[in-house]
């Protein structure tokens, strides 16, 4: 009976393990989820932080990746105090009932040309959950992966502000992201 464990310990955890990927942490520090909108025909730049959670991925196995992050809604930084204090208001993003954007997917597609990968993700954002598709890269950059996608988001989908005049409804996110084990 012991030498059936041994041997199941020596065989099968290690190819679990493989399965699974290596476990990967964003680098808040050196990494950017930024934001543009346009208000009043101008584009607004703007970035979110706190930026954590776990990327099960593998080099080798690219397509068998999860990905769960988030960044803090109270981070918003436009660069502009008192816009920022209105967005984190609940005239906008709320950020004291909802203190969490998370981005939610797994097992990427290749695209045609075979250099980047296509993410069907859900965002839970402003305590809706909604559909996207994420189109990315992938490279190692010494110790860590980077990440890199941009992707389109109508705010009016997750009740973040009101119909208006002069703000767009979509917003474009960058995803610059670095993650190490």
């Amino acid at each position: 009976m012991k030498i059936t464990w041994l041997f199941f310990l020596l065989c099968c955890l290690p190819r679990a393990g493989w399965a699974q990927g290596n476990v990967l942490h964003p680098d808040d520090a050196n990494s950017h989820v930024g934001f543009v909108i346009k208000n009043f025909g101008i584009s607004i730049d703007g970035s979110f932080n706190g930026l954590a959670g776990d990327i099960q991925f593998d080099g080798n196995h690219p397509t068998q990746a999860k990905f769960d992050v988030t960044v803090k809604t109270a981070t918003i930084n436009t660069g502009n105090k008192k816009r920022d204090n209105h967005l984190r208001s609940d005239d906008f993003f709320d950020a004291v009932k909802f203190p969490l954007i998370r981005i939610k997917g797994e097992l990427p597609k290749p695209t045609a040309d075979g250099k980047s990968y296509i993410l069907q993700a859900t965002i839970d954002m402003h305590g809706i959950t909604g559909q996207t598709s994420i189109p990315f890269t992938v490279k190692k950059e010494g110790d860590a992966w980077l990440f890199e996608g941009t992707f389109t988001v109508n705010r009016l989908n997750y009740k973040v502000g009101g119909t208006s005049m002069t703000m767009a409804d979509e917003a474009k996110v960058s995803l610059k992201i670095y993650a190490r084990p």
